[in-house]
């Protein structure tokens, strides 16, 4: 599912680099905003959904060989924990390509470095308490602040990204996958 961010984001990316390089910042904005919106408009419900039918999928895909019935719940609740993280990885292809397309290539591997050692923190901690699913706790909480940091980074370096546009939009595709 995340192949449709990455696919979405390198494929705005040389629109957002002809808007930059044109200082036409109206219009690499909302490069981010609509590609955000599209990423979000796809990943939010897939997510939904795949926690929805967690169990049936899990039992068609798994319930074969050495893989119990009694094993179903278990890797269906991991299931449902990493597609948590899915829109934070998602939305996260669309900032990285923002950075890019402004040949700011520091500040994401940086920000990726702390994602990266956040991670691993916290599967150490969250297994300890959680076990299995703490390992797809620690996945999603690292996405999630992954795109949060890339967010608020990138704003500083570009400012505004049509920060309410992208808002109203995972707000109403939220409600709508209630």
């Amino acid at each position: 599912i995340n192949s449709f961010a990455y696919s979405m984001a390198l494929s705005i990316c040389p629109t957002m680099v002809e808007h930059f390089s044109k200082k036409d910042m109206d219009g690499y904005r909302g490069d981010i905003s609509m590609a955000t919106r599209n990423v979000t408009f796809i990943i939010l419900p897939c997510a939904v959904g795949l926690i929805s039918i967690r169990v049936p999928f899990v039992r068609a895909i798994y319930l074969q060989g050495n893989f119990a019935e009694s094993d179903v719940p278990i890797m269906a609740n991991v299931l449902a924990l990493y597609c948590v993280g899915m829109i934070g990885y998602s939305v996260r292809q669309i900032m990285l390509q923002g950075f890019y397309a402004v040949k700011e290539t520091k500040t994401p591997v940086k920000i990726n470095i702390f994602i990266l050692c956040l991670n691993m923190v916290l599967t150490y901690l969250f297994s300890k308490l959680w076990e299995g699913n703490g390992i797809a706790i620690a996945y999603s909480t690292a996405g999630i602040c992954s795109v949060i940091l890339q967010t608020f980074f990138l704003r500083r370096k570009v400012g505004r990204i049509n920060g309410k546009e992208i808002k109203e939009s995972i707000l109403k595709c939220s409600i709508c996958c209630a």
